[in-house]
């Protein structure tokens, strides 16, 4: 037993797998918004895609995770419609 109740954790049922999904949803909502603001200030594709690779690549370095997080796959295609969807645009 450990010397501390709060030192295991006790969630009810799938409470975990939900929070897992709320803190991808957060992740890839962070993805979007850091898109938009490389994009506003001249970032091209490429570079936001890379820029942000490396970013997340940082902070889920090897130091306390063995895997890198799942929403990394999902970079590409974010940043890949967001350019899309701004291509159609007009200033």
């Amino acid at each position: 037993m450990a010397p501390f109740d709060y030192y295991t954790s006790n969630l009810p049922g799938n409470l975990a797998k939900t929070q897992q999904n709320r803190s991808t949803e957060a992740f890839v909502q962070e993805i979007e918004e850091k898109t938009t603001l490389l994009h506003k200030l001249g970032y091209t594709k490429d570079q936001v895609i890379a820029r942000l690779k490396a970013n997340i690549s940082w902070e889920f370095d090897k130091t306390w995770t063995d895997k890198n997080p799942s929403f990394l796959k999902s970079i590409d295609k974010v940043v890949t419609a967001y350019f899309k969807k701004m291509a159609d645009k007009r200033d």
